[in-house]
């Protein structure tokens, strides 16, 4: 407008706006806060518009998405693990019926380059217009990629553990068995050799035949508490350098009277392997215990690969004790294309007594005994297997690093060491029926035997006349006195004297300990009587305290 003097006049009116740009800019320093907390967080915002289908995120999908904003749905869901598809597509469908009260969690994977996934989790709500109806969702998503790996590492300890604690207890309990079990067939087998070493000349055929079904029989006990104990105690025989190739091809001429003709054998062996340390014995054992369970998975014949390879920088994690290891090794492989073995079986194959064949089929023993033998040798086992896909055992036994040609001598033709001069024995054992029948062993081989079934008692007999016996051989678990306590005294009172400690099992005493503590010779129970007259004959040998 203009006035009388033909200037410009303005008309306009001042507001007091600090309340309003303060507002602002709180709410801007709360915005950036608040993407600064997602961030910190690995957390997104997010919503899904339904009119539009666009899921827009602030300040973005984190990196592991892949996605850029805005996208849609669609989009969004391919990225997920398949397995989580169908949950999280509910949990879209459950906020967006209204058949939700408040906040809706899923866990979710997306997959990424080179088989890799990522772990998130999302909580999501309904977005209501103003008419009540849901015309969206609001959404937070959180990588917890970091979290999901650490309960997969602690779950994975705690199995170890667990399986640690119940190879122990296991282990406890096997050995109480066996030493009960060892002393009842000592007497068994004892009095079975007495009777064919007595009366041999005067025996019916039919009894001689009846004897050598118990002795045979005796034996396939004793050979079932040493795999029982195998198991627990990881024990192996006496090992030296060892070509694993020649063992198995001694295995293969086991294995083919045992398999049918529906199934194929395959012997797939690399040239040239090195060396490992072993007992052909227990090898071709484990071998034959991997090959018959494959047989018996082969009901309707197939294919058994029977392979040895040379693994260098293997990295794994155990499927028997769950430990992770690396090194270099020998795999004996065995494999076959049978039904496979399923998840829950998996986690309880290598227990003792545990088996999948019908009642009468299996001893459960076979797979126990394969993890104490390769565990004993330092070595670990894979399985590979999925339920109608097939099995593959492989066994690693590390190489043997030393030079070879250690490898202890060839025993003589009979494998025994002569009975050697008459000797006076003090015999001490707790258990009357298994010390009288070694007693009377030694005394058909010529030598003078007192028994004495209380230690206390020996300990005191000893003390009184200690020249009057040339050899003492005591038994390790006795009431009140063990053996090694025994022993202890019994060499204060006379430090040269020869000593023979044998037991049905000990977790105490064992040829180290018992050679330490000056005992000459350490037998376990059922004693076959060659190696008792060989431990006596090296007990009294001018070198004295040597283990042979």
């Amino acid at each position: 407008m203009r006035d009388s003097d033909s200037g410009v006049l303005w008309h306009g009116h001042i507001m007091d706006i600090t309340e309003r740009k303060s507002a602002e800019m709180a709410l801007r320093e709360s915005e950036t806060r608040l993407n600064l907390a997602l961030a910190a967080a690995q957390m997104t915002s997010w919503h899904w518009d339904f009119a539009s289908d666009r899921i827009i995120a602030l300040p973005g999908f984190p990196p592991g998405f892949g996605l850029t904003t805005p996208t849609t749905l669609d989009a969004f869901l391919a990225i997920v693990h398949p397995q989580d598809l169908a949950e999280l597509e509910h949990a879209f469908e459950t906020v967006r019926q209204e058949q939700a009260a408040g906040m809706v969690t899923r866990d979710f994977r997306v997959l990424q380059a080179g088989d890799d996934v990522l772990w998130f989790e999302t909580r999501m709500r309904a977005d209501f217009g103003a008419d009540g109806r849901v015309v969206g969702i609001h959404g937070v998503t959180i990588d917890i990629t970091r979290r999901r790996r650490a309960e997969a590492e602690r779950e994975r300890l705690a199995r170890q553990l667990e399986q640690s604690q119940r190879m122990e207890a296991i282990g406890m309990l096997t050995g109480g068995i066996a030493h009960d079990f060892n002393n009842i067939l000592a007497s068994i087998m004892g009095y079975t050799s007495l009777a064919r070493r007595r009366f041999e000349a005067d025996m019916p055929p039919q009894l001689a035949a009846y004897l050598n079904e118990v002795s045979a029989a005796g034996k396939r006990a004793r050979d079932l508490v040493a795999q029982m104990l195998a198991f627990s105690r990881g024990e192996v025989s006496e090992s030296h350098s060892l070509d694993l190739a020649t063992a198995l091809r001694e295995s293969l001429r086991m294995l083919r009277p045992i398999l049918p003709s529906s199934i194929d054998l395959v012997l797939d062996i690399e040239q040239n392997t090195p060396r490992v340390r072993g007992n052909e014995v227990q090898i071709q054992q484990i071998v034959l215990n991997l090959c018959i369970n494959a047989r018996d998975a082969l009901s309707e014949g197939g294919t058994i690969t029977l392979g040895l390879s040379h693994r260098q920088a293997l990295q794994a994690t155990c499927a028997s004790c769950h430990v992770d290891f690396t090194g270099e090794f020998l795999e004996i492989a065995v494999s076959d294309d049978g039904p496979g073995i399923s998840d829950c079986d998996r986690e309880r194959i290598f227990e003792p007594f545990f088996s999948t064949k019908p009642t009468g089929k299996g001893s459960g023993m076979g797979l126990s005994m394969v993890h104490g033998t390769v565990h004993g040798y330092g070595g670990h086992l894979l399985l590979d297997s999925k339920a109608a896909g097939g099995a593959r055992f492989a066994v690693l036994l590390p190489v043997d690093t030393e030079a070879p040609g250690d490898d202890p001598g060839t025993p003589g033709p009979n494998g025994t060491a002569g009975v050697g001069q008459p000797v006076r024995i003090l015999l001490v054992d707790d258990e009357p029926a298994a010390a009288t029948a070694v007693a009377e062993l030694l005394e058909l081989n010529g030598h003078s035997v007192t028994v004495v079934t209380d230690p206390h008692a020996a300990l005191t007999r000893f003390a009184t006349t200690p020249e009057a016996w040339d050899l003492v051989i005591t038994d390790q678990v006795m009431p009140e006195l063990t053996g090694a306590q025994l022993a202890t005294r019994l060499l204060a009172l006379r430090p040269a004297l020869p000593l023979i400690a044998m037991s049905g099992y000990s977790a105490t005493l064992d040829q180290e300990a018992a050679q330490a503590l000056g005992i000459r010779a350490f037998l376990t129970k059922p004693i076959d009587e060659a190696a008792l007259n060989a431990a006596i004959a090296r007990a009294l040998a001018p070198a004295q305290g040597s283990f042979g």
